[in-house]
């Protein structure tokens, strides 16, 4: 959303990460999503892990099983809300992490357009454009 406005605060993300030394796209998701959650501990207070469960992407032909996890966290004195998807790229170890946060009182206000955006997410094969 715009500055100043409700929505500024509420972030929506999409990372592509190689984490080093893994073998499978499923190690890859491990790791990456470890790599967030590890550098969050770093400068927020009070991080929880409200949900960590199996999360899968079925679109285009692909049944790719991830992870998904949501936390909570404060962050400049504010509570924040994280939710995190990781799901492995449908070859090589890549994995592709989308993500949305909100201050916690904004956090549901604003979850159906995340998920929204989430429905949309497209994963394409090598080299497709």
């Amino acid at each position: 959303g715009q500055k100043g406005t409700a929505a500024y605060a509420a972030i929506i993300g999409v990372q592509n990460i190689q984490p080093a030394d893994t073998q499978t796209g499923s190690e890859s998701v491990k790791h990456a999503l470890n790599q967030l959650k590890s550098s969050l501990s770093n400068t927020a207070k009070n991080l929880k892990i409200l949900r960590d469960s199996p999360w899968t992407y079925n679109q285009d032909g692909y049944h790719l099983p991830g992870r998904q996890i949501t936390i909570s966290y404060i962050y400049q004195g504010k509570q924040f809300i994280k939710h995190l998807i990781g799901i492995p790229r449908p070859e090589g170890t890549v994995a592709h992490v989308w993500s949305y946060t909100a201050p916690m009182q904004q956090f549901a206000a604003f979850q159906s357009v995340a998920e929204k955006i989430l429905s949309s997410w497209r994963i394409l094969p090598s080299g497709a454009r």
